[in-house]
């Protein structure tokens, strides 16, 4: 490893915490949850903790951080603090310290990139003192001590770095640009221009604010199942008697006779689209405002219990009617055999066990229709919920701000500023 510029992953990081004894100082725009974790184990073993955040809503929104991992080093007694907008990120454990070049997560993952630098006793100080201002006058002069310590702890043995210059002769550092695949790039961009950084923000900043919701209830419509008479199993072309049977073939003749859990769940997604889903005719999606989310997520979720349970329950009530149509059709094939003895049996009418002959003959005939299977009809019926994030194609849809307006999603001083700002673009040609 370059003692000067250093990878430094997240595991990295977490190894060079396990390292500290006395203190850590830790400063960046936000805390990921597993550095607070790794934070809060040293905490437990005596180690003096220190954060310092910036804990505006959008260094959350943006990648920066979480707000788990906050709650979490403050449950665990570490000292958490804020500069506002500070984007400058360090980690000084005992006497190490490094400048760090986090990426926001929302972005990409830390990758094998170059991302740090070492600094000296000296440095560290200097930002301890930027962040950290001594309270009194007996502070002072400790950090005073500790900055003198520092200085000659840091004297430049001018002999190690010569032989640092002569050990880097011929090693591969900055490259010259790779024209070829810089043209593959060019062209892409071309082609898919990315979307311009002041409306990507806006986009952004909207983004936060609402989502497209896609909330979906199907299969829930069961009408009366026809089941169809194989030609051999009926014992006489006698029209009436077909129209008999199939009669008694048919399975949920009446939708009220359905379980009241199932009749009222089309009700209760309902209710929960009109409590939280705004309707946007121009774009022919539903909006959820984010401050509502986490109490959408709670009443899906509430939702999905009530349709399981509800499938359930029907799965139960179909396997029941399809046994009750079962019999229907074999009682009344029974009866129609009773008087009139089917071919194969007529010679047996005056045996004694007639009717079993009669029982086995009907419960033949009965296996070789085919029932609607309940498992088949439930896996029709379906519970889907998807997110889609606003695009700045949304955004710069005038019908579609207007509503957004009207309905109370976004206020006249947004409206104006999206407005403002497209027609800002457009007269840049971007």
């Amino acid at each position: 490893m370059d003692p000067l510029i250093n990878t430094i992953t997240h595991s990295v990081l977490i190894g060079l915490l396990a390292t500290a004894h006395r203190e850590v100082v830790y400063v960046a725009p936000g805390v990921p949850t597993n550095i607070a974790e790794a934070l809060v184990a040293l905490r437990s073993k005596g180690v003096r903790i220190r954060v310092v955040i910036d804990s505006a809503e959008t260094s959350f929104r943006n990648g920066y951080g979480e707000l788990a991992a906050v709650e979490r080093l403050q449950k665990a007694d570490c000292e958490v603090l804020e500069v506002a907008g500070n984007r400058i990120s360090f980690l000084i454990t005992d006497d190490a310290g490094y400048l760090l070049f986090n990426q926001s997560l929302a972005l990409e993952e830390q990758g094998p990139g170059t991302n740090a630098v070492q600094i000296d006793a000296v440095q560290q100080q200097q930002l301890l003192l930027h962040f950290f201002p001594p309270r009194d006058l007996f502070e002072a002069t400790q950090r005073i001590q500790a900055l003198q310590r520092a200085v000659e702890q840091t004297s430049v043995d001018v002999s190690r770095l010569t032989a640092e210059v002569d050990g880097r002769i011929g090693q591969l550092g900055a490259t010259p640009l790779n024209s070829v695949v810089f043209a593959e790039v060019a062209e892409s961009l071309t082609n898919n221009p990315p979307v311009h950084p002041d409306r990507k923000r806006q986009t952004m900043v909207y983004t936060s604010k609402f989502q497209f919701v896609e909330l979906e209830f199907k299969g829930a419509n069961l009408g009366h199942k026809r089941v169809d008479i194989p030609k051999d199993v009926l014992p006489v072309r006698d029209k009436r008697l077909k129209d008999a049977l199939e009669t008694k073939l048919r399975i949920l003749e009446d939708q009220k006779d359905l379980p009241k859990s199932w009749l009222t769940l089309k009700d209760e997604v309902e209710k929960v689209r009109e409590t939280y889903l705004v309707k946007i005719a121009s774009a022919n999606k539903n909006v959820l405002n984010l401050n509502q989310k986490q109490a959408f997520i709670d009443a899906v979720k509430k939702l999905e219990e009530t349709v399981s349970k509800a499938k359930q329950e029907l799965s139960s009530f179909l396997m029941a009617e399809v046994t009750r149509t079962r019999n229907r059709f074999a009682q009344t094939l029974t009866e129609f055999h009773a008087d009139n003895p089917p071919d194969e049996l007529i010679s047996y009418v005056d045996d004694e066990n007639y009717p079993t002959y009669l029982k086995d003959y009907v419960a033949d005939k009965v296996r070789r229709i085919i029932f609607p299977k309940p498992a088949k009809e439930i896996e029709k019926v379906t519970f889907t919920l998807r997110y889609f994030d606003v695009t700045w194609e949304d955004l710069n849809s005038e019908k579609f701000l207007e509503e957004l307006q009207s309905k109370k999603l976004i206020s006249k001083k947004d409206f104006e500023q999206l407005r403002a700002t497209e027609q800002m673009f457009k007269s840049r040609n971007v």
